[in-house]
């Protein structure tokens, strides 16, 4: 079964959930019987093929370093059983991995990397292809889930979500010139692995080749982009030799996603269309853009470009036209604008909007039983027709900090004039209240001191994390 199929019947969950083991955490009460807990670890899944075997499992120590390690090789099994140290805690972590196609490091610790090793091409790919390839896998994609434990009685038994850590793409090319003999697609930035504890490994390009007879390069699966953007080039030979164009999305490449480019060459040009199917399995968000060999193409976010509101010129999306560039902090069309980023020309500028809605009581992506809270919200929200709001960035959330501290007066008064939910800074007993940011692994803070200046790791029990999401418009000023 394809992977694309898989994805489609699995979770709809917005880091694509597996629909794999449920474990209950259930602790006997504490024994001084012995020195260690027999902690079970047990496999079940809604599709076996969801799940991709062995199943490597590790217990880490608070320090990083191993105490445990073991392999589940199918459903049948059953599970596996770990003693391990009692009243001392640990981490669990889950690695479902084809060792043909991934470097597991013997002995790792929390810190230690799994990466991708070379790819290995079908036998009609050319030698040049080969030597070209690097930074994907062309099947079994990475799954991992962890699991932190405080081990107290005799027995435990764990519960463990598995993730997709690794974004799939599928290219495919036509009409390319009848001369042409081969064709590639590099991504920048690729990670170059994710550690045992779950932290982005460091950046490398991925370069792809494509099947010289179909001009495609089939689902391949990298890992995650680094930044807010990926950075494309298409190359591939003509009569006068490589032609490149170059393509800057305006987005991440995202674990558990699917990436899809088609794209036809036409009169030296290559026109392409494509979709992004979110990680909710919602309508596509569809992507239709050109480039051109020397040139590079702009295309913005994974947002659905619907515009909305009082856009008096649907056909241009997400830009709407003014009378004059909106200066923050200000309302425009009801929403609250937080930031404003002029071009140099100051005819058009980029409007950074704050939610109306202050959520809260959400967990973090750290949180083993609800890790996707924030990014649920963040996918159900919709405010005067503009669908496409986000978690910030960690750049977003000190724009919403600056504007708010800066003038709290006057954001709270605006606020209140769009009849919005305040910004909350402490809880009934005075404690500060965090805000989620960064994919929902960091948090910052609205109230004003440089104490609070600094963002800071998400925990993974924290359960009163609050949320103000952002969106981003272009407004353009009306020709006189």
């Amino acid at each position: 079964m394809k992977i694309s199929e898989r994805f489609a019947s699995s979770l709809l969950s917005l880091l694509l959930l597996l629909s794999c083991e449920q474990f209950q955490f259930e602790e006997d009460a504490p024994s001084d019987k012995g020195t260690s807990t027999s902690v079970r670890v047990i496999t079940r899944a809604e599709n076996g093929s969801s799940l991709s075997y062995p199943i490597h499992v590790y217990a880490f120590s608070s320090s990083g370093a191993l105490l445990s390690q073991q392999e589940l090789h199918s459903t049948e099994e059953g599970g596996i059983q770990m003693a391990l140290p009692q009243r001392s805690q640990c981490r669990l972590v889950a690695v479902a991995a084809d060792e043909s196609v991934y470097n597991l490091p013997d002995n790792p610790t929390l810190s230690s990397e799994i990466t991708m090793k070379s790819p290995v091409l079908p036998s009609d790919y050319s030698d040049s292809s080969r030597e070209l390839a690097q930074g994907f896998s062309l099947s079994s994609p990475l799954q991992m889930g962890w699991a932190d434990l405080v081990l107290s009685g005799e027995n435990a038994t764990v519960s463990i979500q598995m993730y997709y850590q690794v974004a799939s793409i599928n290219v495919s090319l036509s009409h390319l010139p009848e001369v042409c003999v081969s064709s590639f697609v590099s991504v920048a930035t690729t990670q170059s692995g994710i550690t045992f504890g779950g932290s982005p490994g460091g950046a490398q390009t991925t370069r792809i080749p494509l099947d010289s007879h179909t001009w495609t390069t089939g689902e391949v699966y990298v890992f995650p982009t680094t930044g807010n953007q990926t950075s494309f080039t298409i190359g591939y030979n003509d009569s006068e030799g490589e032609v490149f164009a170059s393509v800057n999305y305006l987005s991440p490449l995202k674990a558990g996603t699917p990436y899809i480019l088609n794209g036809t060459c036409s009169d030296g040009s290559l026109q392409v269309t494509g979709s992004v199917t979110p990680p909710t399995w919602s309508a596509p968000v569809n992507l239709d853009f050109s480039f051109s060999p020397n040139t590079t193409t702009i295309i913005q976010g994974d947002s659905d470009n619907t515009g909305g509101g009082t856009n008096d010129n649907p056909s241009d999306g997400d830009t709407y036209t003014v009378t004059s560039i909106p200066s923050a902090p200000c309302l425009w069309e009801g929403h609250i604008v937080a930031s404003t980023m002029p071009d140099e020309d100051g005819k058009a500028a980029t409007l950074l909007l704050m939610s109306l809605c202050d959520k809260g009581g959400l967990t973090s992506a750290f949180n083993t039983s609800s890790p996707t809270s924030a990014f649920s919200t963040a996918q159900e929200y919709s405010e005067y027709a503009l669908s496409s709001w986000r978690i910030p960035t960690e750049e977003e959330a000190t724009a919403l900090r600056n504007a708010y501290t800066s003038d709290p007066d006057r954001m709270d008064a605006l606020i209140e004039e769009a009849q919005g939910s305040a910004v909350v800074l402490t809880d009934d007993k005075g404690n500060n209240l965090r805000y989620l940011c960064a994919d929902a692994e960091k948090t910052f803070s609205f109230k004003q001191g440089s104490s609070y200046n600094s963002i800071k790791s998400a925990g993974t029990t924290v359960k009163t994390y609050r949320l103000r999401l952002v969106t981003t418009v272009r407004v353009v000023v009306a020709n006189p």
